[in-house]
């Protein structure tokens, strides 16, 4: 994505490089976060030309920001793995190991140690409930079953394993979280869309690139899930999606999903899996 040689002079001249890695569980806003983080880097390098350049990762899928200060950039390869815990990288309906607190800190402090010190972590979390109906909605057209679907998997229902790999995945955030504050960024996709521009006003904070308001004005525009769906399949990588990659969005749409005691049995679930603090987030 960028010459080697730039990185190295880069740092020698004691620039801060600054990398940040998305993460979380597949249909949680991952792709919404992949866009709105191009947007802001193109958006930060256009402002501070000829002292930025930007540099177009593999597909262009990906953006960099070559600054005189150092080279900002994101990482997406891997965001739906746990680091040093586990799930695919990609859908992952098998049961999530059980671990202990001491075992999750572990996994923590391993994946700091192993990463640069220009790395940091920005990962997203959302309802279970309304993870695993758009999952129904990527793996068959218009999810025709929804009740049949989240309560249906090879032992358990759907709806425990998301919920469980979620509870896991905040868990080790939590953790990471804790030995290192400043290089930890936790995001809720229900209040990324209740408030996109202030979001993005955190994120340019924490991917430390300046914006105005007026910038981030246009970020939040770009990236509405009604204009990313205008750009169809053009720009919007769609990965499969039998109903297409971006949908509506819905925070609580599972109720009107689900048949009434459906939507109670699935909710029970979620609520024996989750911990108290998730469950405080996720309330409806």
């Amino acid at each position: 994505m960028w010459p080697f040689g730039r990185k190295t002079a880069a740092k020698s001249l004691g620039h801060k490089n600054v990398t940040i890695i998305l993460n979380g569980e597949p249909k949680s806003g991952t792709t919404w976060l992949e866009y709105v983080a191009k947007d802001l880097l193109t958006q930060a390098c256009e402002s501070e030309r000829p002292g930025c350049e930007l540099l177009q990762g593999v597909g262009g899928r990906t953006v960099s920001a070559l600054r005189t200060s150092g080279l900002v950039r994101y990482d997406i390869d891997a965001k739906h793995r746990i680091p040093n815990i586990g799930h695919k990288n990609e859908f992952d309906f098998s049961m999530a190991p059980s671990l202990s607190d001491a075992e999750v800190e572990a996994a923590a402090k391993a994946t700091l140690t192993g990463e640069t010190a220009d790395a940091k972590w920005l990962a997203i979390f959302r309802d279970p409930r309304d993870v695993t109906i758009s999952s129904c909605y990527h793996m068959s057209k218009g999810c025709p079953d929804a009740t049949g679907y989240v309560q249906k998997a090879t032992k358990r229902h759907r709806i425990d394993r998301i919920a469980k790999w979620i509870a896991l995945r905040h868990r080790f955030f939590d953790a990471l979280q804790r030995l290192a504050p400043e290089r930890v960024m936790i995001l809720f996709y229900e209040e990324m869309k209740k408030d996109e521009e202030g979001t993005i006003k955190k994120l340019a904070n924490y991917f430390e690139v300046p914006l105005t308001r007026k910038q981030r004005m246009l970020i939040s525009s770009h990236t509405t899930f009604s204009a990313m769906k205008d750009m169809g399949s053009v720009k919007v990588a769609q990965g499969g999606a039998a109903s297409g990659k971006v949908r509506e969005g819905a925070s609580c749409g599972y109720a009107k999903e689900l048949s009434a005691d459906g939507a109670q049995r699935v909710t029970a679930i979620m609520r024996r899996d989750l911990s108290p603090a998730l469950n405080a987030v996720w309330k409806c």
